[in-house]
């Protein structure tokens, strides 16, 4: 063996740190996370409406409300509605209404009970994402969630950097055609049995601050700044293991 120990010299150190950049994971929490957002697009101000939208809210006249593209009143001061009693109302007055009423054939009547069913859908998502962080997801800052995803990334860096500095000073990495000629008193299993628990307690820990039951109370904002100091942390620490660092 070249290197006995671990070191930031070894190839086996940049194989590491390709391993470590967990993409997939990325792309995966981007695409979970604008699908999130997508559930709010009934209540967001519609594209091309912006200065019209900001123009009557300045206002804030009781007799030019802001309209939503259903029609409803929209308030721009008021958070996003997350009761399902608009859209259950909107649906019985389609029920009531006979269709020569509302001048309306089958197709379209059926188009907006569909339409209704999928706003009753998506109002049950947002209910229950809101269970789960506490606050609206349209309201959780861009901040946090890009500090959210740099977490990951360290995080999966500074673990695998220590878990891989352990077992390459175990007897497991020995080759077989090298055991003989590497003294025995350089490799332990003692490393491995020290970092693995650590790393699993790390790893547990910081996934239980996600809780449904956690989250809520300590916040989005606080999970993600203790995230960012226990990555941190493991991130030096994986790299002071191999020597990088002097």
């Amino acid at each position: 063996m070249e290197y006995p120990i671990p070191t930031w010299q070894d190839p086996s150190f940049l194989t590491i740190w390709w391993l470590s950049l967990n993409v997939a994971e990325i792309l995966a929490a981007l695409v979970q996370d604008y699908q999130n957002i997508s559930l709010y697009r009934d209540l967001m101000v519609p594209y091309g409406r912006e200065q019209e939208f900001l123009a009557r809210w300045k206002r804030a006249s009781p007799t030019s409300p802001l309209l939503e593209t259903n029609g409803h009143v929209y308030d721009l001061r008021e958070p996003p509605r997350s009761s399902s009693q608009d859209h259950i109302s909107s649906f019985r007055d389609a029920e009531d209404h006979p269709t020569h009423e509302l001048g309306e054939n089958n197709d379209t009547l059926g188009a907006r009970i569909e339409h209704d069913l999928d706003e009753l859908l998506a109002v049950e998502a947002r209910k229950e994402l809101e269970e789960i962080y506490g606050v609206p997801v349209i309201k959780i800052p861009v901040f946090i969630t890009c500090l959210q995803r740099f977490n990951s990334i360290i995080l999966s860096f500074g673990l695998n950097l220590l878990l891989s500095a352990a077992f390459l000073r175990s007897p497991l990495s020995i080759p077989a055609s090298d055991i003989t000629s590497v003294p025995s008193d350089v490799f332990s299993y003692s490393p491995l049995c020290v970092t693995f628990p650590v790393v699993l307690c790390i790893h547990t820990s910081l996934a239980s601050l996600y809780n449904p039951v956690i989250l809520p109370r300590i916040g989005v904002h606080t999970a993600a700044y203790v995230g960012v100091l226990v990555s941190l942390m493991c991130f030096f620490a994986g790299l002071a293991v191999w020597g990088a660092l002097s």
